[in-house]
């Protein structure tokens, strides 16, 4: 079958494609003036990426949404989305200490001030029956964010599972390639290099961000 490619532009250094272009706008502004000024967590790279995609992020999925701060930080851009979803397996503490489904629902649902359609579901994303069941429900998806287990099996089965299914201009996003607890993420995308048919957007905060710039 015949690929559909498109011209990828170059903005500030980075290469994309030219519906993604206030993406590297902002994200190279962010490098060159914000960086070492301020700290910003993830979850307010979340809404800016979001809020700059607009009406282009359409689905968003989470993969390790525990206390809810990016998903609530991706429904807080007023944009209508056809869907906002995450998925953990609600075990262990972090740093919004033991949280169950229920209680990171709850305080989603508080936070939703633009009445989206917000999704969270108990369960392992890296389990293949489990990803066959998500994967119709969200895909294609335009934002995928994963901020879950960082060694480099788990992060090579997410990418395997899940990245043929964002949709062409989205983003792939992978928490902690920058700090040492994201020593698998960093060695697994190092060692993957940038597949063909996505684009390495940079790293902005602790994230590596990928974008598809060819679709299959």
């Amino acid at each position: 079958m015949a690929t559909t490619q498109i011209t990828p532009l170059t903005v500030n250094g980075i290469l994309l494609h030219p519906s993604a272009v206030n993406v590297g706008d902002v994200l190279g502004f962010l490098r060159q003036h914000l960086e070492d000024k301020v700290v910003w967590d993830q979850s307010k790279y979340i809404w800016l990426l979001r809020e700059v995609m607009g009406l282009r992020c359409q689905r968003y999925f989470e993969i390790g949404v525990h206390g809810g701060s990016s998903l609530a930080a991706a429904a807080y851009c007023a944009s209508p989305v056809h869907m906002l979803a995450g998925i953990d397996t609600f075990k262990g503490s972090g740093k919004h200490g033991t949280r169950t489904r229920a209680r990171t629902f709850s305080d989603l649902m508080d936070l939703n001030v633009h009445d989206h359609n917000i999704a969270v579901i108990t369960g392992d994303a890296g389990d293949t029956s489990t990803a066959a069941k998500l994967i119709p429900r969200f895909a294609p998806c335009d934002m995928l964010y994963v901020d879950a287990d960082k060694s480099q099996g788990f992060v090579a089965k997410i990418w395997s599972m899940y990245s043929p299914h964002i949709s062409l201009g989205g983003l792939a996003m992978f928490n902690d390639y920058a700090i040492y607890k994201g020593d698998g993420v960093r060695k697994f995308f190092d060692r993957l290099g940038v597949p063909s048919d996505f684009h390495c957007v940079g790293v902005v905060g602790r994230m590596i961000i990928f974008q598809r710039v060819q679709d299959a």
